[in-house]
């Protein structure tokens, strides 16, 4: 199997569109759509190996009406 660095580098390389990669670790997205905005934050999980839910980070992109680039934190 691939190491993730690599992975994440074929991902940018074939859609160059690509926001974010991290393929490194598991989590969940959620998003939040308004008529003037959409925010998606990427939840992190501590641990796959161990039950729970426990966050290690959360990283946000978003972009509002008409705009054509994402901002990040």
């Amino acid at each position: 199997m691939a190491a993730p660095e690599r992975i994440a580098t074929a991902l940018r390389a074939t859609n160059p569109g690509i926001a974010y990669v991290d393929n490194s670790r598991r989590g969940y997205t959620s998003l939040t759509l308004t008529p003037e905005s959409v925010t998606g934050q990427f939840h992190f999980l501590c641990s796959i190996r161990e039950r729970g839910t426990a966050l290690a980070e959360t990283r946000r992109i978003a972009a509002t009406r008409g705009a054509r680039r994402f901002t990040r934190d």
